[in-house]
């Protein structure tokens, strides 16, 4: 598989987004490097090429500035098994500024209360990290719980989108 790949910085952090011909495909925690892909991706071919990811890099710096709710691009999911997939579609469907728990992400995927555990190991293993909205998935307890990219971005996101209180 080919995944191109691009690299940009907002304000002090460097990010990875990465694409195919389908579209996104990845988008990486903040300051880590490009291995962070091999996480999510197996026999990849990485291919440097800005032009392919200009509209994700536009998107995503706007969201972290504060200056778009919604991404509008092609993303390309088939890394994920069906029932992952299924569960990243679903995140999509989570509004800017709402938070869910994992039993309402599984309601709402319509999967079964009990696969509670099956939701959150999707959610883990989301490659598009901020476009597919991950961090908008909390504990039933009102925690944030873990994040990829670090506790204190996910607390910073839920901050700036208004679902958490300074």
């Amino acid at each position: 598989m080919k995944l191109y790949y691009s690299k940009f910085q907002v304000k002090d952090a460097t990010y990875y987004v990465a694409s195919t011909k389908k579209g996104l495909a990845f988008v990486g925690s903040p300051n880590q490097t490009l291995n962070e892909v091999n996480q999510f991706y197996q026999a990849i071919e990485l291919i440097g090429d800005e032009k392919s990811n200009i509209e994700a890099v536009r998107q995503i710096k706007e969201y972290l500035e504060n200056r778009r709710q919604e991404f509008n691009l092609a993303i390309d999911l088939s890394n994920g098994t069906q029932f992952q997939q299924k569960i990243w579609k679903t995140l999509t469907k989570i509004t800017y500024g709402r938070g869910v728990n994992y039993t309402e992400l599984a309601e709402l995927a319509e999967t079964t209360p009990k696969a509670i555990r099956a939701v959150a190991s999707a959610v883990a293993r989301n490659p598009i990290l901020l476009v597919i909205p991950c961090h908008r998935v909390i504990r039933k307890d009102g925690k944030i719980g873990n994040y990829r990219a670090g506790v204190e971005l996910k607390e910073k996101l839920l901050k700036m989108e208004g679902f958490l209180k300074d």
